[in-house]
Parts: C-alpha cells; structure tokens; sequence
C-alpha cells in the first residue's frame, strides 16, 4: 500500500504490488481510509471545511466533506436545484436546521436535505467549534449555492 496526501489528509491507498518472494503481482482492492484527526481545514465565508472524497473519488458528482463552525458562528439559510445533501452532526454543540425546524443536534441524527430544502447550520456555543459531516450527490459546485433573502 502506499500512502499520499489530499489537501492535508493522509489517504491510504491500494492496488496492485509485486511479491518479492514469489515474483508475482499480487492485488489488493482499491480503497481510501481517512483519519478525521488528519485533516486539515481550509477557512471559507465564514466557516472552515476539509474535503475528504471528491468528485475524483466516486467517479461521479459526488463529495464527503466536513465542516466545522467557530463558536457563535453560522452558516445562513440557502437552497440547492440540483445538489442533495446528508448531513450528521459530529462535534460540539450546534444545530442543522431545514425548513425552519430543527432536525439534527447531535450525532444520534442523520438527516437528507432534499433538493429545494432551505437549510442552515448554528453554533449554539460561546466556546466550542460545531464539526458536521455533509455527503453532496448531483454537486454542480457552488453555484448551486442559492442564499435566501432574510430581508
């Protein structure tokens, strides 16, 4: 196996390797493990995020990533048109709310927000980040992203 790095994170990677001892090719199934504790962050509007799997790694418009919210901070109400998304809560206290309701505050809950779901996340602590895991299917990338008019 061999080991590379993506945005910071360390991959694990297998394929195919030569056996010393025997002289042939042997063949370990393709896979990716990623340590959660390696990631590093990259800081957006307002909040940080690690891309874990990408579009790259499922062979389709389809990426894993983890969020992560500074105390006290949030993630406003917006929609997609195309993008589905899943998300659970990880760590820290916070809430992810879709449709104005409250759905996920704790890592007990699994939610699927639905194309046209408007949906937002909140730190609800003074001192503690708000870690959250989000699965995007049929990502187009960020302009997809519609913000919601709060006037």
């Amino acid at each position: 196996s061999c080991h590379q790095s993506i945005l910071g994170i360390k991959v694990e990677q297998r394929g195919f390797d030569l056996c010393a001892k025997t002289k042939t090719v042997c063949y370990y199934r393709h896979m990716k493990e990623i340590k959660l504790s390696d990631c590093t962050f990259e800081q957006r509007d307002g909040y940080e995020r690690a891309v874990l799997l990408s579009n790259e790694d499922f062979k389709s418009n389809t990426k894993i990533q983890l969020m992560r919210l500074a105390a006290g901070q949030s993630i406003r109400p917006h929609h997609h048109e195309f993008r589905t998304e899943c998300f659970r809560s990880g760590y820290g206290e916070g809430q992810i709310k879709i449709n104005g309701r409250v759905v996920a505050s704790s890592s007990d809950n699994i939610v699927l927000c639905e194309v046209g779901d408007v949906h937002e996340f909140i730190n609800t602590s003074e001192t503690k980040p708000f870690t959250f895991l989000v699965v995007r299917t049929n990502d187009i990338g960020n302009e997809d992203m519609i913000w919601e008019d709060l006037s």
